[in-house]
């Protein structure tokens, strides 16, 4: 769609320019919503740049009542905001999942009602040892705090959807879980898509589905600031 717009605008095409500029508009919107796809390593520098795509299109005003100069203009920052999405999705996040302070893995949560609510750092250790951290912010310094007893569900798509409990010695420590059956999970190329979840209450949070492999400091650069 934004190939076409562009199209239309350099053959002075104005109003088909205008109803192509306002749909892509409206796609940019919806998809700055979006749950990034689970092929993904990790969502988050993602959702940062739909924030960002969100944000240029919320400030474009009427597309209806625009003239040439400001559609061609509007045209020029969807373009822009969509393509840095897309480079990011691309290029940063396929190569360099993001790692938090101890080095695990870093997935956003989200309560039933969409809302981001913390991020999780999970940690799958070379002898199928699970360790888990809840954080209420995205540079990872602040506990997510449950009560003492909660429990998480670590689910691994890519096996049978089987799933590991982990549980917590207390309030603000880490989540583990050393499973004696669990040969599956072991070694250097374990790859699986996962999700975690848990409820504080009647308040259930999830992650959306990332992929989890074993601990490597190289692979990686730590949770942004």
């Amino acid at each position: 769609m934004a190939r076409e717009s562009a199209a239309l605008a350099d053959q002075g095409r104005t109003d088909a320019l205008r109803g192509h500029v306002a749909a892509l508009k409206d796609a940019a919107v919806k998809a700055a919503v979006e749950t990034p796809p689970a092929d993904i390593l990790n969502p988050i520098p993602v959702r940062l740049y739909q924030d960002d795509l969100r944000h240029d299109a919320s400030q474009l005003g009427d597309i209806a009542t625009m003239d040439d100069d400001g559609l061609r203009e509007a045209l020029r920052i969807l373009t822009g905001a969509i393509e840095a999405t897309l480079e990011q999705a691309k290029m940063d996040i396929l190569e360099h999942p993001a790692l938090g302070p101890n080095h695990g893995l870093v997935s956003p949560f989200f309560d039933t009602e969409g809302k981001l609510s913390g991020f999780l750092e999970i940690i799958l250790h070379g002898n199928a040892h699970l360790e888990c951290r809840l954080f209420g912010d995205r540079a990872c310094d602040e506990p997510f705090g449950v009560p003492a007893g909660t429990a998480l569900k670590a689910t691994f798509l890519d096996h049978a959807n089987r799933f590991i409990a982990l549980e917590s010695h207390g309030a603000d420590e880490p989540f583990h879980a050393a499973p004696a059956d669990a040969d599956w999970l072991t070694g250097e190329a374990f790859r699986s898509k996962a999700t975690v979840e848990f409820s504080v209450g009647d308040k259930p949070y999830t992650s959306p589905p990332f992929l989890l492999i074993p601990l490597a400091h190289e692979q990686a650069h730590t949770c942004a600031h």
